[in-house]
């Protein structure tokens, strides 16, 4: 099983995500999470720190890629 993140709750966020059609590139630091019909990926630390960061990492896929199909309930 891939780790995309060292955080259970991110991970578990992204591979969502995954599941709903998105892709990942992983980078150095950060990974790149994208959307085929977006043109813009949204960048993934791989070691999150903030205590709020999961809270704004899915506000962040909420509104401003809410035509992609994810509810919050999936998440």
């Amino acid at each position: 099983m891939r780790k995309y993140c060292s955080n259970k709750d991110f991970d578990l966020v992204i591979r969502c995500l995954l599941r709903h059609g998105w892709g990942y590139q992983r980078g150095g630091k950060h990974g790149k999470l994208t959307h085929p019909s977006l043109s813009r990926p949204i960048t993934v630390s791989i070691s999150p720190s903030g205590r709020r960061s999961l809270q704004r990492f899915k506000q962040t896929i909420l509104s401003t890629h809410n035509c992609t199909g994810v509810t919050k309930i999936q998440m």
